[in-house]
């Protein structure tokens, strides 16, 4: 694609044009819309099942006081898209950098369901073709 548009063109876009009072979540899906991306919204069990079997999904994390989340203090979303049996941990694609310097070790070997059940707020499992 040649003038393919950068996943900072996407947020910018999203954040200007997403419907006003969209929740996090929605903006998600305002972008993969956007895209023409097809999705099913899941809870975490189902979307990890999702995982083991191949798939994708985006997960999102937000804040919560009794359950903080190891990748942001603020809303937060990331790519869950491999899945280690042997060790039974997934495998996590992150956006936002700084997470790989202080979290370098988790990345890689993968994250347990109960790390990503930390500050868990939705996922959407991606259809890929």
């Amino acid at each position: 694609y040649v003038n393919a548009p950068t996943p900072a063109d996407l947020a910018t876009y999203v954040m200007r044009e997403a419907p006003s009072g969209s929740s996090n979540l929605g903006k998600m899906k305002f972008a993969l819309d956007t895209l023409e991306l097809t999705y099913t919204d899941a809870n975490i069990d189902v979307a990890l099942k999702a995982v083991r079997e191949g798939g994708i999904c985006i997960f999102l994390h937000q804040p919560m006081q009794a359950n903080v989340s190891l990748f942001t203090s603020g809303g937060h979303f990331f790519v869950v898209y491999g899945y280690n049996a042997e060790s039974d941990t997934y495998m996590v694609a992150d956006p936002y950098g700084p997470n790989y310097e202080r979290m370098g070790e988790h990345f890689a070997r993968g994250f347990t369901r109960y790390e990503l059940l930390r500050g868990y707020s939705g996922a959407l499992i991606i259809e890929t073709k």
